[in-house]
């Protein structure tokens, strides 16, 4: 017995204890077996329908009534939850409730059905079916229904504790024997209905557990672990997503890279941690400027990346002028005022690409050609960009090769002093004779 007590404590704290979502899982599992609560109900109506009949006892045909009405209101309640959806946190409590009232009412109706059979009938058949029935019943609601130990601890009660008290006012010591193992019973019942509850909570918090874990780790994977935002493997599958839903509804998105200016000079003089937090700014500016049909994501370093739904050359450009107003305003940090300009290119999903990778890429190209037109401002592709950037790229290639091709020759301008009219210096010009 006084481990029993401690039992029923640690099940108060528990209960009092566990998270929402616990709680929601342990109330919808009353919920699930649909087939052994219609069971239930229709053994114990069928059953006291039986006895009242065969015994004619007013008394119970009213309990045998009252198991038929019940019965059926719990297996329409059951029905009715099961079909509602989604439910919010006050219906769910709600529905617990009549739940538990149903339950304690069934199981009530039971006992009572046990002892007046034991004391109104003198028909061992009817003692037979009625402590069948009842023990039946009460060892299956203590597993059944343990997740919810309260409401199944009272089922047990209500069902298993009256027939007890019947058998030891009877005259007969076989009945007072069988009263003392029928006390057993209740004992053993309530320690099945607790050891289930502390097994079943355990499990649901060790997946509840697992599956916060398993978020977290995904979350980790997809986003940018200083500002919050999308890491670029995640944008990417965002933007894959959102052209292929654009090419199917003839719709457009643009997407706008930014790069702030001069960004390394913060770092250097004032430091990475405030470095940090001007990146954590930006974050947040391209967020408020997306609004409902953007997202932002950090590319790496001071390069973002930010997505805008439904939206043609003309809303990428109104998106790019409130960012860079935005970024216009001077950020104040630890006193220290800071100038953080941005450039940034944009480009159309429905205008020259088709693809990520090629929208990506133009994106890019306008935003060097932003940077090459002076900085803090913002231009939007053309395909006359992606010409300079071929034309830019074979020059470079072309210019890595020049040395081994011997076609770079120095050329020297001498600079004389005119009162003197002497040679005091010069000045070294690297010609490149290329072919072309």
């Amino acid at each position: 017995m006084p481990r029993l007590i401690v039992k029923l404590r640690e099940m108060r704290r528990l209960d009092a204890e566990m998270t929402e979502d616990v709680r929601r899982t342990l109330i919808a599992g009353l919920f699930t077996s649909a087939q052994s609560l219609a069971v239930g109900a229709i053994a114990g109506a069928v059953v006291s329908a039986a006895i009242a009949l065969s015994s004619g006892d007013p008394w119970l045909g009213r309990v045998s009534v009252g198991l038929c009405l019940v019965g059926a209101a719990r297996v329409a309640h059951s029905a009715s939850f099961r079909s509602s959806g989604p439910l919010s946190n006050a219906k769910i409590r709600r529905a617990e409730r009549i739940y538990h009232a149903g339950a304690w009412a069934f199981a009530l109706l039971l006992g009572a059905m046990f002892v007046l059979a034991l004391l109104r009938s003198t028909n061992p058949i009817h003692h037979l079916l009625a402590a069948t029935i009842t023990i039946g019943y009460a060892a299956g609601v203590s597993a059944r229904n343990a997740g919810r130990p309260a409401m199944a601890i009272g089922q047990v009660v209500f069902t298993a504790l009256p027939p007890p008290f019947a058998l030891l006012v009877q005259p007969d010591p076989l009945n007072w024997l069988l009263g003392v193992i029928a006390v057993l019973f209740f004992l053993a019942m309530l320690e099945i209905t607790l050891d289930t509850f502390f097994a079943t909570l355990k499990t649901i918090s060790a997946t509840e557990g697992q599956q916060q874990l398993a978020t977290k780790f995904e979350r980790i994977a997809k986003h940018d672990a200083l500002t919050g935002i999308e890491n670029r493997a995640a944008f990417k599958d965002r933007l894959q997503a959102a052209l292929e839903e654009c090419q199917s509804e003839c719709d457009s998105l643009a997407v706008l890279w930014v790069d702030l200016d001069k960004f390394k000079e913060i770092n250097d003089t004032l430091g990475h941690p405030v470095g940090d937090e001007v990146l954590c700014h930006v974050a947040r500016h391209l967020t408020e400027a997306g609004g409902d049909r953007g997202h932002a994501a950090r590319f790496g370093g001071d390069e973002f990346v930010l997505l805008v739904r439904d939206c043609d050359a003309a809303g990428a450009e109104a998106v790019a002028s409130n960012l860079l107003d935005r970024f216009a305003i001077p950020l104040v940090l630890d006193g220290v005022t800071i100038n953080a300009g941005a450039s940034i290119g944009g480009a159309i999903s429905s205008q020259y690409a088709a693809d990520l990778e090629t929208l990506l890429q133009q994106a890019d190209m306008a935003l060097y050609q932003a940077k090459s037109d002076g900085r803090n401002g913002y231009r939007l592709f053309h395909p006359d960009m992606a010409a300079q950037s071929a034309s830019r790229h074979d020059m470079e290639t072309e210019l890595r090769h020049a040395m081994e091709r011997r076609q770079l020759e120095v050329y020297y301008q001498p600079i004389l002093d005119l009162a003197t009219r002497e040679v005091i210096c010069c000045e070294a010009l690297l010609r490149w004779q290329h072919p072309k």
